[in-house]
């Protein structure tokens, strides 16, 4: 999706952003503000390729005997790996600290049968 200097450029400025949050003591805050500041455009994401992780996709094709159950997926970003999974017959809840992230999931898949959920893994 980005070539590999424009991934850099957005890896950097993720990086920045969180040096900065950290100095302020917020080691989480930097999530949200990061995706706002994408406003919309996925080539400000480093990890936003549009595509499932490959490693969740080989996983599928080397187990199709698992039951089609619910699925939790923590940290979903822009929302590939839980669409991959409900495509795949998995009853699906993904979510993230960022609710930018979220509202960007929604927009991307308005007819999704995830649950996308703004939330955060350590406070509950």
């Amino acid at each position: 999706m980005k070539d590999p200097q424009q991934k850099e450029a957005a890896r950097a400025r993720a990086l920045e952003m969180m040096r900065r949050f950290r100095e302020r003591g917020e080691t989480m805050g930097w999530f949200e503000s990061f995706y706002a500041v994408a406003e919309g455009d996925p080539s400000a994401v480093p990890w936003a390729d549009f595509e499932p992780s490959q490693h969740l996709v080989a996983w599928l094709k080397n187990h199709p005997e698992v039951e089609r159950g619910r699925t939790l997926e923590v940290g979903c970003g822009l929302g590939d790996n839980g669409e991959l999974l409900a495509a795949h017959g998995f009853q699906v809840t993904s979510f993230d600290l960022s609710p930018t992230a979220i509202a960007w999931c929604r927009k991307r898949f308005p007819q999704s049968r995830v649950d996308y959920l703004a939330a955060d893994l350590l406070h509950p």
